[in-house]
Protein backbone atom coordinates (compact mmCIF):
# COMPACT_ATOMS: atom_id res chain seq x y z
CA UNK A 1 0.00 0.00 0.00
CA UNK A 2 1.62 3.23 -1.16
CA UNK A 3 0.63 6.70 -0.05
CA UNK A 4 -0.40 9.12 -2.73
CA UNK A 5 1.96 12.00 -2.03
CA UNK A 6 1.44 13.52 -5.48
CA UNK A 7 -2.28 14.09 -5.02
CA UNK A 8 -1.96 17.42 -3.21
CA UNK A 9 0.48 20.23 -3.81
CA UNK A 10 2.51 21.36 -0.78
CA UNK A 11 0.35 24.50 -0.55
CA UNK A 12 -2.89 22.47 -0.66
CA UNK A 13 -1.56 20.11 2.00
CA UNK A 14 -0.58 23.01 4.27
CA UNK A 15 -3.99 24.62 3.79
CA UNK A 16 -5.77 21.35 4.64
CA UNK A 17 -3.61 20.79 7.73
CA UNK A 18 -4.29 24.36 8.90
CA UNK A 19 -8.04 23.84 8.43
CA UNK A 20 -7.98 20.57 10.40
CA UNK A 21 -5.96 22.19 13.20
CA UNK A 22 -8.36 25.14 13.37
CA UNK A 23 -11.38 22.82 13.47
CA UNK A 24 -9.77 20.86 16.30
CA UNK A 25 -9.21 24.07 18.30
CA UNK A 26 -12.76 25.27 17.69
CA UNK A 27 -14.72 22.03 18.07
CA UNK A 28 -12.45 19.68 20.03
CA UNK A 29 -12.34 16.45 18.00
CA UNK A 30 -9.09 15.66 16.21
CA UNK A 31 -9.41 14.74 12.54
CA UNK A 32 -6.85 13.29 10.16
CA UNK A 33 -6.96 12.46 6.47
CA UNK A 34 -4.90 9.71 4.82
CA UNK A 35 -4.73 9.29 1.06
CA UNK A 36 -3.34 6.18 -0.66
CA UNK A 37 -3.05 5.04 -4.26
CA UNK A 38 -4.65 1.65 -3.62
CA UNK A 39 -5.46 -0.97 -1.04
CA UNK A 40 -3.05 -3.47 -2.62
CA UNK A 41 -5.45 -6.27 -1.71
CA UNK A 42 -5.99 -5.20 1.90
CA UNK A 43 -9.36 -4.57 3.52
CA UNK A 44 -10.40 -0.91 3.72
CA UNK A 45 -11.76 -1.52 7.23
CA UNK A 46 -8.53 -3.14 8.42
CA UNK A 47 -6.32 -0.36 7.05
CA UNK A 48 -8.50 2.41 8.52
CA UNK A 49 -8.69 0.74 11.92
CA UNK A 50 -4.94 0.08 12.00
CA UNK A 51 -4.15 3.71 11.14
CA UNK A 52 -6.65 5.04 13.67
CA UNK A 53 -5.05 2.96 16.43
CA UNK A 54 -1.50 3.78 15.33
CA UNK A 55 -2.09 7.53 15.16
CA UNK A 56 -4.07 7.60 18.44
CA UNK A 57 -6.45 10.26 17.19
CA UNK A 58 -8.46 12.32 19.64
CA UNK A 59 -8.09 13.07 23.31
CA UNK A 60 -7.38 9.86 25.24
CA UNK A 61 -10.06 10.49 27.88
CA UNK A 62 -12.68 11.47 25.28
CA UNK A 63 -11.76 9.10 22.41
CA UNK A 64 -12.96 11.81 20.03
CA UNK A 65 -10.86 11.28 16.92
CA UNK A 66 -11.99 10.97 13.30
CA UNK A 67 -10.00 9.50 10.44
CA UNK A 68 -10.90 9.82 6.77
CA UNK A 69 -9.04 7.32 4.57
CA UNK A 70 -9.14 7.53 0.77
CA UNK A 71 -7.96 4.92 -1.73
CA UNK A 72 -7.89 6.67 -5.09
CA UNK A 73 -7.49 3.81 -7.57
CA UNK A 74 -9.90 1.56 -5.69
CA UNK A 75 -12.43 4.39 -5.29
CA UNK A 76 -12.88 3.47 -1.64
CA UNK A 77 -13.41 5.73 1.35
CA UNK A 78 -13.62 4.88 5.03
CA UNK A 79 -14.38 7.06 8.04
CA UNK A 80 -13.13 5.69 11.36
CA UNK A 81 -14.73 7.31 14.43
CA UNK A 82 -13.63 7.16 18.06
CA UNK A 83 -16.18 5.85 20.58
CA UNK A 84 -16.55 9.32 22.09
CA UNK A 85 -18.02 10.65 18.84
CA UNK A 86 -20.23 7.74 17.85
CA UNK A 87 -23.36 9.51 19.15
CA UNK A 88 -22.54 12.53 16.95
CA UNK A 89 -21.09 10.76 13.88
CA UNK A 90 -22.89 7.44 13.71
CA UNK A 91 -21.83 4.49 11.55
CA UNK A 92 -24.85 5.17 9.35
CA UNK A 93 -23.87 8.81 8.82
CA UNK A 94 -20.20 7.91 8.23
CA UNK A 95 -21.21 5.32 5.61
CA UNK A 96 -23.06 7.86 3.46
CA UNK A 97 -21.08 9.04 0.50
Amino acid sequence: MNDYAGLLSPAERERLEALLTERERAAGPQMAIAVFRSLDGESVDDVANRLFQKWRLGAKALDNGVLLVLFVQDRKVRIEVGYGLEAVLTDAAAAKG
